[in-house]
């Protein structure tokens, strides 16, 4: 299990430009303790919804409400030791864009567009 923790992370590096290797340990941190929040949380309410009637659909009416502060504070988490990184070379949005050179966000950003646009007066 723990190479899809790799995986995951490499991706999540390639995709979001980081340098993952200065915060390898505290993302490390924040992948396991995320995973055991969730695998606590769903094994408590699986046990407490196996005796159930309905248990296909009480389990994630019991679930879901917990999990969400779990899933919040892994993403907070995340966010903030990914804050800390610097990307790999300065951020280039042309990837973003429709690739033509005098786009609208190039006018918008320029200024070309001030006055006859009303929201950019």
């Amino acid at each position: 299990m723990p190479w899809i923790y790799l995986i995951i992370a490499g991706v999540f590096g390639l995709v979001f430009d980081l340098d993952l290797l200065p915060i390898a340990g505290p993302l490390l941190g924040v992948l396991l303790l995320g995973s055991l929040g969730l695998c606590s949380v769903g094994t408590l309410f699986a046990a407490v919804a196996v005796r159930t009637r309905f248990r296909e659909v009480m389990l994630p009416l019991l679930l879901l409400p917990l999990l969400i502060p779990v899933l919040l504070g892994a993403v907070r988490a995340t966010a903030t030791t990914c804050a800390s990184s610097k990307r790999r070379r300065p951020h280039n949005r042309r990837c973003f864009r429709a690739g033509r050179e005098g786009s609208q966000t190039q006018r918008i950003q320029s200024g070309a567009l001030k006055g006859k646009v009303p929201y950019l007066n």
